[in-house]
C-alpha cells in the first residue's frame, strides 16, 4: 500500500513568500512557523495536477468537466476553483459555492495561489 506523503508549506505574511515550498525546513524554521501568527500553513493534498505540480490547500486550479446532453452530445465547461476543505474535512475544489471532487485536479492545472496571485481569487468567486 502506498502511503500518502504529508507535507506543508507556509505563507510568510511579513516577507510575502512561501516557506517550505519545494525545500525541507530545518527544525528551527518549523518551530518559528508553528509558534508565530505571521504564517498561514497549508497542507499538501497528496495529488498533483496534469503537469506534475503538487496541489496544496489554497491553490487555484483550472479544470474542465464534460456533461452529457443526451443522444451522444456532450458539453464541456471550464471552471476555475480553489482547493479547500469541505465541512466533512475532505479536500475539494470550490467554484463559488459549488463543490467539485478533488480528483478534478489530476486533469486540471494549478495556475497559482491567492497569495502570490491575488487577482486569481476573483475568478473563483460566484
Amino acid at each position: 500500500m502506498k502511503q500518502r506523503i504529508i507535507k506543508f508549506r507556509a505563507w510568510d505574511k511579513r516577507h510575502n513568500l512561501f516557506r517550505g515550498d519545494n525545500k525541507v525546513l530545518d527544525r528551527y524554521e518549523r518551530l518559528a512557523i508553528l509558534n508565530s501568527e505571521d504564517f498561514h500553513i497549508m497542507q499538501y493534498t497528496g495529488l498533483k495536477d496534469k503537469n506534475g505540480k503538487e496541489g496544496y490547500f489554497e491553490d487555484i486550479v483550472k479544470f474542465a468537466k464534460s456533461y452529457s446532453k443526451g443522444y451522444g452530445k456532450e458539453e464541456v465547461q471550464e471552471f476555475t476553483g480553489i482547493i479547500k476543505e469541505n465541512k466533512y474535512f475532505h479536500s475539494c475544489i470550490m467554484v463559488g459555492t459549488t463543490e467539485f471532487h478533488i480528483d478534478n485536479l489530476l486533469k486540471g492545472e494549478i495556475i497559482g495561489d491567492g497569495y502570490r496571485n491575488p487577482e486569481l481569487l476573483k475568478a473563483v468567486k460566484p
